[in-house]
């Protein structure tokens, strides 16, 4: 009876110290997705219980795909157990699901896309799928897509498979499910404190790390382009931008680094069996300003031509007014950049495009609103584009892609990379389009989107206001007609581009900022986004 007695006992100590720690990344995990069944849709998705104590998924707990998201309502999940949730249904479901969360606004893409699940802040599980992976089978045949065992990488290709039933195993253990040893560390869901640091600020990045026998080592590589790169200590102490001590989130803190340089990093965490995950990289620029309302935009990139020396990038002035770019640089991911001479002006409404060979641009064009000869050659694979104004501040930028969600067809087919309005966010794949013409549009309105009369009445109907600015309690944040009754969301930055708050989506055609005590006199921008678009204004607060 003694021991009865003490067994339980020890039972509950077991389940009440994982109710005071609180949930680890990996604790629950996405093990099965049905993101594209045979016909039409019926999509689900399936957790597991990856501990040994039940698990209460209360309103903290939220799962998304990146657009929609479900708030949880004090589900329990036993320990070992499953649970299945119904995301999007067209009236046919197969089974019955233990969660509804169909008016989450959650539906999953069938090329790619993500399942989160979160406690608050803190991510516990991810993963970012592919039709590509594995035998495909999950792509639209009748199976689903599983996880070959819970404690596997959640990204990795390799630990993911179509079901070998027909409309997979929901609720039960996956039909693919493979013994497991000791396997590879995991190192996910990595974040930095601060988007775009300036030259006086320290950057803390964390990352989840986490091993099936025991984690050894995780690690912080960081470099500016060359060597040599810097290896710094990634701590689970709590005191490194990490929450809290012993949870599987592991910080180091970045020291500032000099205005316009570019900080690539990567972490390494190294298992006891001497094996490594190196798969988390990330970049950031550091710049002293931010000007998101220039009007001088990225609107083309020939990245990957058919011919050699025919790369290129077309810049457009999005104004009517002429506007001098003297001094200005324009630079790719590596140290390479072209300084633009003295008297280079992109009239009105007009575009530039800046070559690696301007004769070979003018004679296989025909055009003559070209500079070069840039030194800069664009990666085939994934490059950046930069454009710093003759100060060295940062007036627009663009990552862009040979694949994913960006069109594979410019990468080396003929086609060059066109962004279909220029006043939508550059910086999202889904704002660019291959062009429909070999060899792209250099200096002349592009072949995809909208017209070019359409972007001069944009550019004099697009418009937001501050009133009063500056301002010293609150200011009124007032959009054109255009805007009006199209859903806004208004987006705070301060001048190191940190986001402050955010506002929306709202049909409102004004909204009010009142600044945070805590905020101190400065420049403040205010990003308006809708349908894609993306308009800031500058204004200053004072105390």
């Amino acid at each position: 009876m003694k021991e009865i007695i003490l067994s339980v006992l020890s039972i509950l100590l077991v389940l009440f110290i994982a109710v005071l720690q609180g949930s680890v990344p990996g604790d629950i995990v996405v093990n099965e997705v049905m993101y594209n069944s045979a016909g039409i849709d019926e999509e689900w998705v399936e957790l597991f219980n990856n501990t040994a104590a039940p698990i209460t998924l209360d309103s903290t707990w939220t799962l998304s795909d990146g657009e929609g998201l479900y708030k949880f309502e004090d589900f329990s999940i036993p320990a070992g157990e499953y649970v299945t949730i119904e995301v999007f249904t067209n009236d046919s479901f197969p089974f019955i699901p233990d969660i509804d969360a169909t008016s989450s606004g959650i539906q999953l893409a069938n090329g790619y896309d993500q399942v989160v699940l979160k406690e608050s802040d803190l991510i516990i599980d991810s993963v970012e799928y592919y039709d590509s992976w594995g035998d495909m089978g999950h792509d639209g045949d009748g199976p689903s897509l599983e996880k070959r065992h819970p404690s596997a990488a959640p990204d990795d290709a390799s630990d993911w498979n179509s079901s070998t039933v027909e409309g997979g195993t929901p609720g039960a253990i996956n039909s693919i499910y493979a013994s497991f040893g000791d396997e590879k560390p995991v190192v996910y869901g990595m974040k930095r404190s601060i988007t775009m640091p300036t030259s006086s600020e320290e950057v803390d990045v964390t990352v989840i790390a986490y091993d099936d026998v025991g984690v050894t080592t995780v690690e912080l590589v960081y470099h500016t382009g060359e060597p040599p790169h810097t290896s710094l200590e990634m701590a689970d102490d709590g005191a490194h931008g990490d929450r809290e001590a012993n949870d599987n989130i592991y910080g180091a803190t970045i020291p500032a680094m000099p205005h316009a340089a570019t900080v690539y990093y990567f972490a390494r965490v190294v298992d006891t069996g001497a094996q490594e995950d190196t798969t988390e990289t990330d970049d950031y620029l550091v710049n002293d300003s931010l000007a998101f309302d220039c009007q001088v935009v990225i609107n083309e990139i020939m990245y990957n031509s058919i011919s050699t020396d025919t790369e290129y990038v077309e810049l457009y002035n999005r104004e009517a007014d002429d506007i001098d770019i003297s001094g200005w640089q324009i630079k790719d991911a590596t140290a390479n950049r072209f300084t633009f001479p003295e008297g280079t002006i992109i009239s009105g409404f007009s575009y530039l495009v800046v070559c690696k060979d301007t004769l070979e641009i003018i004679g296989g064009y025909g055009i003559f609103n070209v500079i070069g000869n840039a030194p800069y050659s664009l990666n085939n694979d994934n490059d950046k584009v930069l454009l710093f104004d003759a100060i060295g501040f940062l007036m627009d930028s663009v990552m862009y892609y040979d694949g994913g969600d960006w069109p594979g067809e410019a990468d080396g087919n003929g086609p060059s990379l066109e962004l279909v309005d220029p006043f939508l966010d550059n910086t999202l794949p889904a704002s660019w389009e291959a062009s429909d013409v070999i060899g792209g549009t250099p200096g002349e309105t592009n072949s995809v989107g909208i017209e070019e009369g359409d972007n001069q009445l944009k550019a004099n109907e697009l418009r937001i206001s501050g009133y009063p600015n500056p301002f010293n309690s609150s200011i009124t944040i007032s959009f054109s007609s255009l805007l009006t009754g199209a859903p806004v969301r208004i987006d705070i930055y301060d001048i190191s581009g940190r986001l402050l708050e955010s506002i929306g989506p709202t049909v409102r055609s004004a909204v009010s900022w009142h600044p945070d005590a805590s905020l101190g006199s400065g420049i403040y921008f205010v990003r308006v986004k809708f349908e894609g678009r993306v308009i800031t204004e500058r204004v200053l607060y004072l105390k």
